[in-house]
C-alpha cells in the first residue's frame, strides 16, 4: 500500500459468467478493465491510484461469493491494501441481494467504498447507498426470472422427451444435445435384457456382460446395483418420466416395449415374493457381532444376513458375508459364507482367554479385594456364561469389549477396546457389591 496520505489505492473488479462471447464488447474482462481504468483517471484530483494486484474471474457466476479472485479481493481489503473497489456493472460484483448486503457490511467495516462505472453508485454517501440496494434487488430479480426460465425450458424439453443433460445412459451417446445408440454397446443391452428375462438373475447378467467383453463408460467393474438400473431405467425402451409419468421419447429405443415391461413384471414379482417369503433378517434374529466383523481378504465389511431351512422354517441359518463379494458379477472372496454361531464361539473363546490372562485376573481380584484363584474360578466357564446371557445382553457385551473382528481363511483375528475391559471390571465390581 502506498504511504502517501494523497492517495487513494483502488481495486479493479471483474467478472464474466462463461466463457462464451468473452471477445464482444463489455463482455470480456479486458473491456470491463479498460472502463474502470477510465473512471479511475476520470477521479485522478482525488487521488485515486490503481493497485497492481488484479482481480480478474472469468467464467464465474455472480450468484454466489465461490469465486477465487472475489475471495481474495475480500481479503485484501481486510488487510488494508486499497481503499476504494471499482466495478463495471452491478451485477458483476453480485446477484444475489444477500450477499451482495453483507458484501457492502462487511467493506463498510474496512473501511472501503464501492464505485461502479454504469450507474451511480458510491457507498460514501447516503444516496448511493440506498441506489445500491435498489439496484441488487433488481439484480436479484433477474437472475431468479433467469433460473424460471431455465428451468421452464427443461420441463418443456422433458415433456416432448428430450434430452436434458446428465450422466449418460449405457448403450448411447450424445450428438447435438441428443441421444443416439453407441454402435458398440447397443447390442449389449439387448443381451442383459433378454438374459435377465430368462435367468431372472442380475449376477447372470452381470456375468454374461463380462464374457461379452463389455466395458462401463467409467472404466469401473460391473455390480449388480448398476446392472439393476439399466433393467429399469425406461431410457431404454424409447420412454422417458415427465411429473411421475412415462413420455414417448425423441431417442431410438434399444429394446422393444414389450421386453422392458416382461422384465420389469419379473422384477416386481420377486421383489413381492421376496416381501411375502417368510425371512428372518437382523431385526429378528440376534446377531451380536453385527457390524464388528471384516473381510481379511479385502477390508471390507462383512454384513450378517440370515435365511430358513426349506424343509423346517422354524431351523434358522445365521451365517456373515462379504458385502463387496455380494456385488460382484463372480463370487472372488474364499471366505463365501462364514456361519455366524460358529464365528462367535471362537469371539467368546479368544474372549474367555482374555479374561482369564493374569494381567486381568489380577486387576479384578485388585478392584474385588479378592484372590486371584476366586476370580479365576469365576471367570473359568466363560461359555456358559454366555449361552445364559439374553440377546441384547450379548450384543451390549460385544460392543463393551470388541472393536473389530478380521476373518481370513482358517484364521479369526480379534482386536480388543481396552476401555471396554474396563468398563467390564466396573461391571463386575458392581455385581459383586450386590
Amino acid at each position: 500500500m502506498n504511504a502517501d496520505p494523497t492517495v487513494v489505492p483502488v481495486a479493479i473488479y471483474t467478472r464474466k459468467s462463461t466463457n462464451h462471447n468473452m471477445d464482444l464488447e463489455m463482455n470480456s474482462i479486458e473491456s470491463q478493465r479498460q472502463y474502470c481504468e477510465s473512471f479511475v483517471k476520470a477521479h485522478a484530483a482525488e487521488g485515486w491510484e490503481v493497485v497492481a494486484d488484479r482481480y480478474d474471474d472469468p467464467a464465474y457466476s455472480g450468484k454466489d461469493t465461490s469465486r477465487p479472485a472475489f475471495k481474495r479481493l475480500m481479503a485484501d481489503a481486510k488487510a488494508g491494501k486499497f481503499k476504494v473497489i471499482v466495478f463495471y456493472k452491478l451485477d458483476r460484483l453480485s446477484r444475489n441481494l444477500r450477499d451482495f448486503l453483507d458484501i457492502t457490511a462487511a467493506l463498510e467495516e474496512c473501511g472501503v467504498r464501492l464505485a461502479c462505472v454504469a450507474h451511480p453508485i458510491d457507498t460514501g454517501t447516503a444516496a448511493g447507498r440506498a441506489f445500491v440496494n435498489l439496484m441488487a434487488v433488481f439484480g436479484q430479480l433477474e437472475r431468479e426470472q433467469s433460473a424460471e426460465r431455465v428451468a421452464d425450458t427443461f420441463q418443456a424439453i422433458r415433456k416432448r422427451g428430450g434430452y436434458i443433460g446428465g450422466c449418460t445412459p449405457f448403450g448411447y451417446l450424445v450428438q447435438d444435445k441428443h441421444l443416439v445408440p453407441d454402435p458398440e454397446r447397443r447390442d449389449v443391452v439387448r443381451k442383459m435384457f433378454e438374459c435377465f428375462l430368462r435367468t431372472a438373475s442380475e449376477k447372470a447378467v452381470a456375468a454374461m456382460v463380462e464374457e461379452c467383453g463389455a466395458t462401463r463408460r467409467d472404466g469401473r467393474p460391473w455390480n449388480l446395483s448398476y446392472i439393476g438400473r439399466i433393467l429399469r431405467n425406461r431410457v431404454y425402451c424409447g420412454e422417458v418420466m415427465f411429473r411421475g409419468e412415462p413420455v414417448q421419447a425423441e431417442h431410438e429405443a434399444l429394446v422393444p416395449k414389450e421386453l422392458w415391461e416382461a422384465v420389469n413384471n419379473l422384477i416386481k414379482e420377486h421383489a413381492e415374493a421376496s416381501a411375502a417369503r417368510p425371512c428372518a433378517d437382523q431385526r429378528s434374529t440376534p446377531h451380536p457381532l453385527a457390524g464388528l466383523v471384516r473381510c481379511g481378504h479385502c477390508g471390507g465389511a462383512m454384513s450378517p444376513s440370515s435365511t430358513h431351512s426349506r424343509h423346517d422354517h422354524s431351523k434358522v441359518y445365521r451365517y456373515f458375508a462379504c458385502r463387496n463379494d455380494a456385488k460382484r458379477p463372480h463370487s472372488l472372496c474364499p471366505l463365501n459364507r462364514v456361519p455366524a454361531g460358529e464365528l462367535e464361539a471362537v469371539v467368546v473363546g479368544q474372549l474367555g482367554e482374555v479374561l482369564r490372562a493374569p494381567a486381568f485376573v489380577s486387576l479384578v481380584a485388585e478392584s474385588l479385594n479378592l484372590a486371584p484363584a476366586e476370580v479365576i474360578r469365576k471367570l473359568e466357564n466363560v461359555t456358559e456364561f454366555w449361552t445364559g446371557l439374553f440377546p441384547a445382553e450379548r450384543w451390549r457385551l460385544m460392543r463393551l469389549l470388541v472393536d473389530r473382528v478380521t476373518v481370513r481363511d482358517g484364521e479369526v483375528e480379534i482386536k480388543i477396546r481396552t476401555h471396554g475391559v474396563e468398563s467390564v471390571i466396573e461391571e463386575i465390581r458392581n455385581a459383586h457389591a450386590d
